[in-house]
């Protein structure tokens, strides 16, 4: 049986430059309570500019661009234990389907959620602080199946998981950059101001495309 949960929806905003910027603003006070380099930020190669994405990160933030010839969890495991500091933060960027992920080489879903169970585990296994899992992928917490995965990820990591049940990215596309964090019956808290960004503010105001599958 599914967990009751919510999802907070962020309503409309300003025009998407200003929206940007004050995101930005905000995640450069929201993330000094974390050392940055434990902050991570992962983008898949099948995105529209991750290259430009990954450049894009706030000072200190370290990014990654996926292999795509290689396993997404399997990078993600490899990349975090290189991190000096204990992963704090961890930014998921791909293409996002109701309760799915969908990365270049595999996707993370309730159907392949039990291959990666012992990897997932680990992600924050090492932080002494209140973890955060931002996961980019537009309406990927949308309906009972976004709703389920984001339950078994918040009970696998013990972090605080932030999606959307919309488009995420360029407003020019009808997206936002807000996400939000959810509740679940398991007792985590409900968050409903906009997440942590991990973006500069004109990397997020140029971006141009969403993260629709």
């Amino acid at each position: 049986m599914t967990p009751s949960m919510t999802v907070s929806t962020i309503l409309p905003r300003p025009a998407a430059s200003q929206q940007a910027m004050r995101l930005a603003k905000n995640a450069s006070t929201q993330l000094s309570g974390h050392a940055l380099d434990g902050v991570l930020v992962v983008i898949d190669p099948g995105v529209a500019d991750s290259q430009k994405l990954a450049a894009g990160v706030l000072p200190g933030v370290q990014a990654i661009v996926l292999d795509p010839q290689q396993s997404a969890t399997d990078q993600i495991t490899a990349k975090i234990k290189t991190l000096s500091t204990p992963l704090a933060s961890l930014h998921l960027v791909a293409h996002g389907s109701p309760g799915a992920l969908h990365f270049t080489n595999g996707e993370l879903s309730l159907s392949t959620l039990a291959q990666h169970t012992d990897a997932i585990k680990t992600w924050f296994s090492q932080t002494t602080e209140a973890p955060e899992l931002l996961l980019y992928g537009c309406n990927l917490a949308s309906k009972e199946a976004g709703e389920e995965l984001l339950s078994k990820l918040q009970q696998l990591t013990q972090a605080t998981v932030r999606a959307s049940k919309s488009r995420v990215g360029s407003e020019t596309q009808q997206g936002s950059w807000a996400l939000a964090s959810v509740q679940t019956s398991c007792g985590l808290h409900q968050q409903t101001q906009a997440a942590p960004q991990a973006f500069q503010a004109a990397c997020l105001a140029a971006y141009s495309s969403t993260f629709l599958i």
